[in-house]
Formats: C-alpha cells, sequence, structure tokens
C-alpha cells in the first residue's frame, strides 16, 4: 500500500507494527503512561458535507462521540449525566468562539519573521480546548448540585485530568501529528495500556483522531485506517463496548466517501457475529479474506456469509497462506506466496525470524 501511494494509519493493540513502519519511514506513536506522545480527543476539524456541498465544521458530531469517550472513561452514563456533558462541551466550543463555519477554527495573528526582518500578518489554528478545560466547565456547572450521580461524575473523570493517574488524555496534540499529509504508515501503538480499561479508551482516542484527522481530511489522497484486533471494541467485557462498537461501524459506513477504507483484523470472529454494530462491520465490508477457522467460529461464520459446505471444509482445513477471499458474493480461493526479498523485509524489520524459523516460514508460506 506504501508503494502504491495508500496513507494508512494503523491501530496497535498489541505492539506489533512498530518496526515494520520505522522501516517503511512511518511515525510509531505510543499511547501510554509516561509516554511524550500525545493525542488531543478534543481537537476539531472542517470537513466537506455532501448535503450542502461546502466545507462545514460538525460540531454537534464531534460533541457526541466524545460524549461517547466519557460514557468509555466513566463506564457508562445515564440520561441526565450524558445532557450535562454535552452542555459542558457545547458552552466549551462556543466560549473559543466555533461553530460550523470554518474560519470559525482560525484566528488572526502577527508575528516576527526572523528570515524577513519584519513583521508577517496571516491566520493559525486556534489552540484547541483540552480534557481540563471540559472538566472545569463541567464541575463549575455542577457546583451546588445535590445529585450524587453528577457530583461523583466530576470526582471519578478527575483521574483523567492533567496531574490524574491516566491523564495522557488530557493534552495537546504531539507536533510530529499536526502535519502528517506525507507520512506513509502512522502507528498508534496501545499495548501498554491495561487491557480492559485503558485499551479500549486508547483504541477509542485514536480510531477516532484516525477518522477526523485522517479519514475525513484530503479527500484527494487515497487512505486506509487498520484496526487490528478489532474484537476489542467488540468485547462485551470491554469497558464502554456499546460505544466504541457504535464508532467503529461508523467508520465503516462514512470512510467509502472520502476515498478512505477500513480494514479490521480478528481472530475472533464470534464477536463480530454477536454484536449488532459488528455485523454493520461486515455488511460494509466489500472484501473478506478468511483463513483458517477453528471448530468454535466455523458455524457462525457459514451462516453469516452463507458460505458452501465446500468452503467450511476448506477453512477447516486450510494451510499456512491458504485463504478463501470474497468479493461481490463470488468465492476464490488464494495462496499468500512471498518472494524471498519479501520473507528477508519482514523477517529483519520485526528482528524475530532467523536460523531455522526462517526455514519454517519459506516451507509453510
Amino acid at each position: 500500500s506504501a508503494l502504491r501511494g495508500v496513507r494508512t494509519t494503523i491501530i496497535d493493540p498489541e505492539g506489533e507494527y512498530a518496526p515494520l513502519t520505522r522501516a517503511l519511514g512511518g511515525s510509531h506513536i505510543s499511547i501510554a503512561p509516561g509516554s511524550n506522545q500525545f493525542i488531543n480527543p478534543f481537537d476539531i476539524e472542517e470537513e466537506y458535507d455532501e448535503k450542502t456541498e461546502r466545507w462545514i465544521v460538525k460540531v454537534k458530531d464531534k460533541i457526541s462521540d466524545n460524549v461517547n469517550l466519557v460514557a468509555v472513561m466513566n463506564g457508562g452514563l445515564d440520561n441526565v449525566q450524558r445532557a450535562f456533558i454535552s452542555d459542558a462541551m457545547a458552552e466549551m466550543y462556543v466560549g473559543l468562539g466555533m461553530n460550523e463555519e470554518p474560519e470559525s477554527l482560525y484566528e488572526e495573528v502577527t508575528f516576527f519573521d526572523e528570515k524577513r526582518q519584519e513583521m508577517i500578518h496571516g491566520r493559525d489554528k486556534k489552540k484547541m480546548p483540552t480534557f481540563s478545560d471540559f472538566h472545569n466547565i463541567l464541575a463549575e456547572m455542577l457546583e451546588g448540585e445535590n445529585d450524587t450521580r453528577l457530583t461523583s461524575l466530576v470526582k471519578s473523570l478527575s483521574i483523567f485530568k492533567k496531574g490524574g493517574i491516566y491523564d495522557m488524555f488530557d493534552q495537546e496534540t504531539s507536533e510530529e501529528l499536526k502535519n502528517f499529509k506525507n507520512t506513509p504508515i502512522v502507528t498508534f501503538d496501545v499495548s501498554q495500556l491495561e487491557e480492559s480499561v485503558l485499551r479500549p479508551i486508547g483504541m477509542y482516542v485514536a480510531l477516532s483522531w484516525a477518522w477526523e484527522k485522517f479519514g475525513k481530511k484530503n479527500p484527494e489522497i487515497r487512505k486506509r485506517i487498520i484496526c487490528d484486533e478489532a474484537w476489542m471494541l467488540l468485547n462485551k467485557n470491554m469497558a464502554g463496548v456499546e460505544f466504541t462498537a457504535q464508532f467503529l461501524e461508523n467508520v465503516s459506513r462514512r470512510s467509502r466517501k472520502r476515498n478512505a477504507g477500513l480494514l479490521v483484523a480478528s481472530q475472533n470472529f464470534l464477536e463480530f457475529a454477536d454484536n449488532s454494530n459488528g455485523k454493520a462491520v461486515l455488511t460494509n465490508a466489500f472484501v473478506n479474506i478468511f483463513m483458517r477457522q477453528n471448530s468454535t467460529d466455523i458455524d457462525a461464520l457459514q451462516h453469516e456469509f452463507h458460505l458452501s459446505d465446500g468452503e467450511r471444509n476448506f477453512l477447516l482445513q486450510a494451510q499456512k497462506g491458504e485463504f478463501l477471499l470474497r468479493m461481490h458474493g463470488d468465492s476464490f480461493v488464494g495462496y499468500a506466496l512471498p518472494f524471498d526479498y519479501e520473507i528477508d523485509f519482514i523477517s529483519k524489520a520485526n528482528h524475530q525470524v532467523t536460523g531455522n524459523e526462517d526455514n519454517e516460514i519459506r516451507k509453510g508460506a
């Protein structure tokens, strides 16, 4: 994809893509406690609206996405809590003069150009609000409230505020992420986040950034968003699954209109089959590639994709490198046969395959 000019953003829950990303000249971003690389989930961008045929800022959509993010952080929200959070976010953006007009995201600036030795007048992007700005407004709104559900909400969210134990989401976006147009790959590594609570939040924030800053933008550039181990966004035991699953579905529905594609990779098919949002992601997938399946998944897979008994048996017995490709309702058997230079490249990039392991890959691939 990099060689064909397709820009790629990867959500990497297992920390597997770093060597390959660096080998191709991409940017590897670690979302973890103590990291110096940050994503600000409150960044907002203009986007092209097909209905009005003009560039607008969808403030309400951004608020809706971030209300869901807070729901993931809090382990859920009731209707009253959602209403207060929505009002606080709306007040935050309005207070900064941000509305549906793209011009509202910019401000006039004056600075001295050292090279030209003169004052320059122009415009620059406004400083984006952060989680602290939102939390401060929410706390002010709830002063004097006697509802313990609201006061406990402010308290529970304080751990995500700067100075709290999970304050990696309360930072301005790192400089290296502000101009990524010519970067072939951007990988977000969330492998160091605690799995059941923080990792779904990190994946949600990374996927939200990938959509807001990458998928929506630059429609003239072909783009792909890869969400590896996507089952984590659909697993009912993960925090805020109803919100992470909905967001994944939204990206799957909306990406194609913006010259972007969504690729989800998973070894847990049942997580998709047992979740309505997961099923919608499958429905929106233009191409499906199935490799060897285990007996616990094959029944659901056969039912969902109307596989024949022959296709079912093939997937139960497929060898390394063999796959079934489904497109337009047709099926094709494929075999991934890498060139020697590809094996060497991937082996060196991952620093894992040497000696006998290399020979096994050559025989198995």
